[in-house]
């Protein structure tokens, strides 16, 4: 009869159930305990990483107010003028100065062909 009053008691069978239950309970709660360290870890990594990223955004746009700040002044703009001036003045003369050197070589070609011939005719006395 014991047996009997235990099963039908309310009580009796709630910690039963309690029973059945916390091993799953506990096989979960064990495994949640074993990953929660690593979580843990990942997550203080990530957050780590995160504040990073907004530290160097930060800086980035400081950067970038700063340059902007920079290249807004006058003085700065007139000296970008004036380099690009000096650029389209340097490339002209490079390209005078391509043209003399074609010049000159073709004048040296012509004055050993002109000094051979003389040289050939008996023109000319090399010592």
């Amino acid at each position: 009869m014991g047996d009997q009053n235990h099963k039908s008691n309310p009580e009796h069978s709630s910690m039963q159930s309690k029973m059945e239950v916390e091993p799953g309970l506990l096989i979960i709660n064990a495994y949640i305990n074993k990953l929660s360290p690593n979580l843990e870890k990942a997550q203080s990594e990530i957050n780590e990483v995160v504040d990073k990223q907004k530290s160097l955004i930060s800086d980035m746009l400081n950067e970038n107010q700063e340059l902007s700040n920079l290249l807004n002044e006058s003085e700065v703009q007139n000296m970008f003028v004036s380099i690009k001036y000096c650029h389209g003045q340097l490339t002209e003369l490079k390209k005078k100065l391509m043209c003399l050197h074609k010049k000159t070589v073709a004048l040296e070609v012509r004055i050993l062909i002109s000094l051979n011939s003389y040289i050939k005719k008996g023109l000319v006395i090399i010592r």
